[in-house]
């Protein structure tokens, strides 16, 4: 036995997973080791990239350590249908400011949430091992198997103490927020980490997923070393909750809006569905145009695509562009059709983004020609600036998506 997997009482196993939310993703594991009796971390090899299968399977081995703690990067209590957990409306308003907010978990995504998503198969198999999902039981604990939710983006805050989300995301394209973050990461208190995120440096979706595991390993750390002196947990275990590190700034806003709402696990989970089998992941095909039904009313016909999106603005979402005053326009997204612009909803998915969350587009009330929509903020606040932050006409960003058109009754 090696010494990473040795299962005595004197070392703590915490785990990282930044999850592959829908059946089509990959995410990332990081382990991390500390020994309790000097207080050491150590990283014993690189972060792995795993599908659900793959993560299911590494529960059996985990379950042969007296003291494991594993932070998730995905929602674990979602009771909710439709739209967004309050913990994530909240999170919104509290950090708003700093552009920071979540993606929606809700039971109406089938991939992410649905019965037979991975993340019910995979805290169905913990529980199976003995695992126990009580986040407040986690700091300082002697030995017991644990699991909670996390979160980067807010942790990433706190921990640099940002006044604004980092924008390290492969999306944004950003490579000094992206060095940014590899840089904090390789000055963390643990043994082999430098020279394991020099080998991250690239950036890339692998890359991006295996740093967001790391990340969720050092949250896990901080919660069972300090507990509330510098981690909250936000949020409620009926509805859904969080755990992240705070910063001064980032602890005021969350005592000003969860208020009673923080580190408090009392109450019962939602029952986890009974299924839980992962769906194999299917083959994505290229981006490339695939043209829409003539005609398709509200609930009816697939989708289209899948296409790929350009945006250039965080508000709206455009057919063309203008780059230059008296200059002509030039299409952007010739996959957009401007006759349906007045009569429907175009609703994009995005493939490639945790939960491939959906944007809901509508008619723009300023715009005479009808050639840009605006994103629906009754539907998901804040949800199309969450994923284009820091879009530009100097600077667009590009997803590979589906979309369709539904009539507004």
């Amino acid at each position: 036995m090696t010494k990473q997997e040795n299962t005595g009482m004197d070392r703590l196993h915490i785990t990282g997973f930044d999850s592959a939310w829908g059946g089509t993703q990959r995410g990332a594991m990081c382990d991390l080791w500390i020994d309790k009796g000097t207080g050491c971390i150590e990283i014993g090899s690189p972060p792995v990239s795993v599908r659900w299968r793959e993560a299911i399977h590494r529960v059996v081995s985990y379950a042969q350590h007296t003291h494991h703690i594993l932070a998730i990067d995905q929602g674990l209590v979602v009771p909710n249908q439709e739209g967004m957990r309050p913990v994530e409306k909240m999170l919104a308003k509290a950090l708003g400011k700093m552009e920071c907010s979540a993606y929606p978990s809700n039971r109406s995504n089938d991939s992410c949430f649905g019965p037979n998503a991975g993340i019910w198969a995979f805290l169905t198999a913990l529980q199976q091992h003995g695992y126990d999902h009580k986040p407040m039981s986690v700091p300082q604990s002697k030995n017991g198997r644990y699991y909670f939710e996390c979160y980067p983006h807010p942790t990433i805050i706190a921990l640099l103490n940002r006044l604004k989300v980092l924008k390290y995301k492969c999306r944004h394209g950003n490579q000094a927020e992206w060095k940014e973050l590899v840089d904090f990461l390789k000055t963390l208190p643990v043994i082999n980490l430098p020279h394991i995120v020099d080998a991250l440096a690239f950036q890339n979706k692998a890359n991006e997923d295996k740093l967001d595991s790391i990340v969720c390993a050092y949250t896990a750390v901080l919660w069972w070393q300090q507990g509330v002196a510098q981690s909250s947990m936000i949020g409620n275990m009926k509805d859904g909750y969080i755990v992240t590190p705070h910063s001064e700034v980032t602890l005021k806003q969350f005592i000003k809006v969860f208020g009673t709402q923080m580190n408090d696990d009392s109450g019962t989970p939602p029952v986890l569905p009974t299924r839980g089998v992962p769906s194999r992941p299917h083959k994505t095909s290229p981006t490339v145009k695939q043209p829409c039904p003539a005609s398709i009313g509200s609930g009816e016909g697939g989708w289209c695509g899948p296409v790929e999106l350009i945006a250039t603005d965080t508000t709206n979402l455009s057919r063309n562009m203008r780059e230059k005053k008296n200059k002509p326009s030039k299409v952007i997204n010739d996959w957009m059709d401007e006759t349906r612009f007045n009569e429907n909803r175009l609703i994009v998915k995005f493939l490639d983004e945790a939960a491939e969350p959906e944007v809901v587009f509508v008619p723009h009330s300023h715009s005479a020609s009808q050639k840009v929509l605006m994103a629906d903020r009754d539907g998901q606040p804040g949800l199309w600036f969450l994923l284009v932050a820091g879009a530009s006409k100097k600077t667009p960003l590009r997803f590979r998506t589906i979309y369709r058109y539904q009539r507004i009754d």
